[in-house]
């Protein structure tokens, strides 16, 4: 089983982004049609793996959501929110 770590843009339909994921196997279950609204991404990783992801946080205020969109862990509470103040 795999796990991914996207940051996306605040405002971002989360929920729709999850549902495109779900059919973006071949590249990494992030869906092209919804690149331009990822701010930052780890790759699909297996077991005992890690990654890391360098980005510049965003300046501007508000809610940035982040999530595994490896099919049905969003689902199960993989997410969160950075939060820019």
């Amino acid at each position: 089983m795999g796990h991914n770590w996207v940051l996306l843009k605040a405002g971002t339909d989360v929920d729709a982004f999850v549902a495109a994921a779900i059919t973006a196997k071949d590249s990494g279950y992030i869906p092209a049609s919804l690149a331009d609204e990822v701010i930052a991404h780890i790759d699909i990783l297996g077991p005992r793996k890690s990654g890391e992801a360098d980005f510049k946080a965003p300046m501007v205020p508000g809610d940035y959501p982040f999530l595994c969109t490896f099919p049905a862990h969003y689902q199960s509470g993989m997410k969160g929110v950075l939060t820019v103040k």
